[in-house]
């Protein structure tokens, strides 16, 4: 009981810290939008940051792609994907100028929710070369953050990489036990137990994206507004560990209007991650995460 008490304690302020620094880095970003010429993306950068938006998030995501293009690293290429029918009427101003500094505004094919930040450009191509790096459109990234994902991938070959991940774990009848149960990731070792959270913003190797791709859209059936439930599930199935940059995960400032209509609200508030778990991972999916949790050193690098 203590350990939980301190844990909602420490949660909380972290929260708070969070929102202070939100309302501090808001108006420099805002500014830097209005005056700044530079471009977002670097056309010698060795990835591809891509994220979607949808609704009134659409008037506050400059910001998050303003705090990505500041980077130290910028990416090769930096894209927005929105669902059909949205339009340019439908974006702001601030939003719309960011086209000329390398931002590239994509319609997706189709309506799939969360899974829209990485599937439009999975089907995009049809062999990958370049890795991806998903983002939130709620998040203001840190000056480092792209280049620690890239350092942090680049003496982790043939892993997923991120800054924030939980340690999944299965009950007593081999089933994947309560999202809300879970514990957070310990350490930087690599391991299929982890499970990346997509608000920090994760590093998917080519070779990942290329077999994503193969396996189509079923997502849509089994988790259809879980997307970090497929991702793993599928990292699972096709033996790619996850590791975490940093001993503890971070969670970076988040733009405060966007909270109101946060997704993390019902999948995890109301436990629909759950049912989307229950939905998606398989008996061999089960299987391999079970003998990862008997034999640690097996699952991990």
């Amino acid at each position: 009981m203590r350990t939980s008490i301190f844990g909602r304690v420490a949660r909380r302020a972290s929260k708070v810290r969070r929102g202070a620094a939100s309302r501090l880095i808001v108006p420099i970003l805002a500014a830097r939008g209005r005056r700044t010429k530079r471009f977002l993306t670097d056309p010698s950068g060795t990835t591809v940051v891509s994220l979607t938006s949808y609704g009134q998030r659409l008037n506050t995501v400059h910001l998050t792609i303003e705090s990505i293009g500041r980077g130290r690293t910028r990416p090769r290429r930096l894209i927005l994907w929105t669902d059909p029918g949205v339009t340019d009427h439908d974006l702001p101003p601030q939003l719309l100028r960011l086209r000329s500094r390398g931002l590239e505004i994509l319609t997706s094919q189709g309506r799939f929710g969360p899974h829209t930040k990485y599937y439009p450009y999975v089907t995009s191509n049809t062999t990958h070369t370049d890795p991806l790096v998903t983002a939130d459109d709620d998040s203001l990234y840190p000056r480092s953050w792209l280049a620690k994902l890239e350092s942090a991938a680049s003496l982790s070959p043939g892993t997923i990489v991120c800054y924030r991940a939980h340690r999944i774990s299965i009950d007593d009848h081999a089933n994947v036990a309560p999202y809300n149960s879970w514990g957070s990731a310990d350490g930087k070792s690599a391991s299929i137990l982890n499970f990346a959270t997509g608000v920090s913003g994760v590093y998917y190797p080519p070779t990942f994206l290329n077999q994503l791709r193969v396996d189509g859209e079923a997502f849509l059936k089994s988790c259809p507004q879980a997307d970090d439930v497929w991702l793993h599930y599928r990292a699972v199935t096709h033996g790619w560990p996850v590791r975490q940059i940093n001993h503890r995960p971070r969670k970076f400032p988040e733009i405060a209007s966007t909270q109101l209509v946060a997704l993390h609200r019902t999948n995890t508030g109301q436990s629909a991650n759950d049912r989307q778990i229950s939905a998606t991972y398989d008996a061999k999916a089960l299987a391999t995460l079970s003998a990862a949790i008997s034999a640690p050193t097996a699952g991990e690098k």
